[in-house]
């Protein structure tokens, strides 16, 4: 039984994104993603988004990772919570 693996995209107020703690580009992201998800296709992508992150940001990087074909994703605020 193979260890569940967390996917964390974090978003940071400067812009900059981290996936798994480390730093990506928006255009790079779908290409990491998918590298790390291969072997786990229907994991769901956890956004940690700072809550001064502007939101185009948030949906591009959303936007990038369902061009890979993720299609699950938990919304988290660093300041709120989880988004139910």
């Amino acid at each position: 039984n193979a260890v569940k693996q967390k996917i964390t995209l974090s978003i940071e107020a400067s812009g900059k994104l981290y996936l798994n703690q480390s730093e990506v580009t928006l255009k790079a992201l779908p290409e990491v993603l998918s590298h790390i998800m291969k072997d786990m296709p229907d994991e769901t992508v956890i956004v940690n988004a700072d809550q001064n992150v502007n939101y185009g940001l948030v949906m591009g990087a959303i936007d990038a990772a369902k061009s890979i074909g993720v299609r699950k994703f938990a919304l988290l605020s660093k300041h709120e919570g989880a988004v139910q």
